[in-house]
């Protein structure tokens, strides 16, 4: 789909499919800020501790801070809960554990504008790629799920997104649960 320029893709899932509830809440509160149509923006998940959840709402999100990932140093987010779970355990970092204590996801407006869509890894990233044949660059990183070459295992299994500035995200929400 495109909308004043800009190719949009649907997220998928949608985050309102996490529960009812939560999808109604979103909606009712997403007509409260309008954004510009091509700020593209989305409702998106960051998984993480109970303390950078605070920094997070304190200072808001920080790509200096953040560990390069699979498509540069930014900041992830994603559509699927079961992907950020695996960054949410103090124990086994970067693992989808069952261990059985409190952990922290924040939902949060993120801005992905003209998105560029990954076809191989780049841990290198410091910022989204240029656009080609323009001087600007793109305003963020979408890694669909399928084949990615430089990829561990060859294969993205979640939709994630990669922002490289934290003025494109707003943490609206964070939510702590428990696995049982």
């Amino acid at each position: 789909m495109k909308r004043n320029g800009i190719t949009i893709d649907e997220v998928f899932p949608s985050v309102g499919c996490i529960a009812k509830s939560l999808q109604g809440t979103m909606s009712k509160l997403a007509g409260f800020a309008q954004v510009p149509e091509h700020a593209n923006q989305k409702w998106l998940l960051h998984g993480t501790s109970y303390e950078n959840a605070h920094e997070i709402v304190t200072t808001g999100f920080d790509s200096r801070i953040c560990r390069s990932g699979m498509y540069g140093k930014g900041t992830y987010f994603a559509s699927q809960s079961c992907k950020i779970h695996q960054y949410t355990c103090k124990i086994h970092p970067q693992k989808a554990c069952e261990c059985k204590h409190e952990r922290t996801m924040i939902v949060a407006r993120v801005a992905l504008g003209d998105p560029f869509y990954a076809s191989s890894a780049d841990a290198t990233l410091r910022r989204p790629p240029a656009r080609q044949k323009e001087w600007r660059r793109h305003d963020s990183i979408i890694a669909n799920v399928g084949t990615m070459k430089g990829h561990k295992r060859g294969f993205q299994d979640h939709q994630e997104f990669v922002i490289f500035n934290g003025a494109q995200a707003y943490p609206s929400f964070v939510v702590q649960y428990d696995v049982c």
